[in-house]
């Protein structure tokens, strides 16, 4: 496929000079005297630059091809047209190769968006997959934004994922995924004893390196209403089919925990995770606490998530009160805020009201703790002592200090500075 501004570019003859390229090249050009005294900050420059600055990326890319004067006007913004890039991972032979075009603009992306298709594919493992098929270096990619497939996205999703892991992406720190589903967990966990292809170092480091992970995740359990087992018009199937039902949402949940747990290495600063509206789900950080409600509980034993560097808490869809956030801020060792969606947060916790993304959110501000403080400050006072007394100490000073309301609020917003470019090959 072709794309206005990227294939090979054919010049017009520069014999002549067009008004608009008189006009944009006006760089060297004697200031008037009357708008230097009066106008300081005035440039010959400044109408051409104030227009290529409200200037869609559309306009952009077709301007480029005009002449080597206007391209390299366009080029003189900074943000390159290509920053923000939107593609598709189709189903493809394993041995055809990667378009030109994605591999002649991805350097200078910096925001990418992949739409993953939800039909069969192929799949691949990092031994069969041939060298025109790995994806383009991207040096500048700092945000990977993944739509996934609501149906039929393991083969998809797994094969992405081992494209993305042997792609060179040094600077990739934060990851978006959206329509997220079990199967789609499964395909990208990448965790030494649970990825269903294994990872190699160079594979595990691409997900070491994230530090912002935001996930809307698709409920896989049936929200039908239960019938009471002693229900007379129960009969053995209907039984059969609800202890099925059971089966696999305590299984979604073994898998939701482990593939979270792969990350509380990473350092993380900010976890954002939501479920769809009107749909109360398991808060993915206290997931332990979600399955000793069940009367039988013990088939739950993996350890807690734990994190020491995690900042900022997103949870939308999940009921959030005291002891949850008491849990929270013992674990994740530095968290700052919890941010909640409005009618969310239980009876105790206030904080303030913030719009982000067209959805009322409420901000719970924590005061460090002093755990955590003496994780990064030598010569602590609790230094020493046993780890039962510091929780104690800790805890107790909690209590006096309270909850405080937010002093201020940052909205979450996108870094992409255009809308991205389409490509489809």
């Amino acid at each position: 496929m072709t794309h206005p501004g990227v294939d090979t570019m054919h010049f017009r003859h520069p014999s002549s000079t067009s008004s608009f390229e008189s006009f944009v090249s006006k760089n060297n050009e004697p200031i008037p005297k009357a708008l230097r005294l009066h106008h300081n900050d005035f440039s010959p420059s400044l109408p051409a630059d104030q227009l290529l600055s409200i200037l869609p990326n559309s306009s952009i890319l077709r301007l480029r091809r005009v002449s080597r004067t206007i391209k390299s006007w366009t080029e003189s913004r900074g943000t390159s047209p290509f920053a923000s890039l939107h593609i598709q991972f189709p189903n493809l032979d394993i041995y055809s190769s990667i378009p030109t075009t994605l591999h002649r603009v991805s350097r200078q992306c910096q925001n990418l968006t992949v739409s993953v298709l939800g039909s069969e594919s192929p799949l691949v493992t990092l031994h069969n997959l041939p060298e025109q098929r790995k994806l383009p270096a991207f040096p500048r990619l700092a945000h990977l934004h993944i739509i996934s497939p609501d149906t039929d996205s393991f083969e998809p999703l797994l094969a992405f994922r081992l494209f993305l892991q042997s792609a060179e992406v040094p600077l990739l720190s934060r990851i978006t995924i959206d329509g997220l589903t079990l199967e789609g967990i499964r395909a990208l966990r990448w965790g030494p004893f649970s990825s269903y292809v294994e990872t190699d170092w160079r594979g595990a480091m691409v997900w070491r390196r994230i530090n912002i992970l935001e996930v809307r995740l698709l409920p896989w359990w049936s929200n039908q209403p239960r019938l009471p087992t002693g229900n007379k018009a129960h009969c053995g199937i209907e039984v059969e089919r609800q202890q099925m039902e059971k089966l696999e949402e305590r299984a979604g949940i073994k898998i939701l925990h482990d593939w979270v747990k792969s990350f509380e290495d990473n350092k993380m600063e900010q976890f954002r995770f939501e479920w769809p509206a009107q749909i109360r789900g398991y808060n993915p950080l206290l997931l332990g606490e979600s399955a000793a409600k069940d009367r039988s509980g013990t088939w739950f034993s993996a350890p807690p998530i734990r994190s020491r560097g995690c900042r900022e808490v997103w949870l939308g869809g999940c009921h959030i009160g005291m002891e949850d956030v008491r849990l929270m801020e013992g674990r994740l060792r530095g968290l700052e805020r919890v941010m909640v969606w409005r009618g969310w947060l239980g009876e105790g916790l206030v904080g303030k009201r913030s719009t982000v993304d067209g959805r009322d959110w409420v901000g719970v501000h924590l005061q460090p703790t002093k755990a955590s403080t003496k994780e990064s400050l030598a010569g602590h006072t609790n230094v020493g002592k046993p780890a039962s007394e510091k929780r104690a100490l800790d805890d107790g000073k909690r209590r006096e200090k309270g909850l405080e309301e937010m002093d201020d609020e940052t909205e979450f917003s996108d870094t992409s500075m255009d809308v991205p470019i389409f490509l489809d090959f």
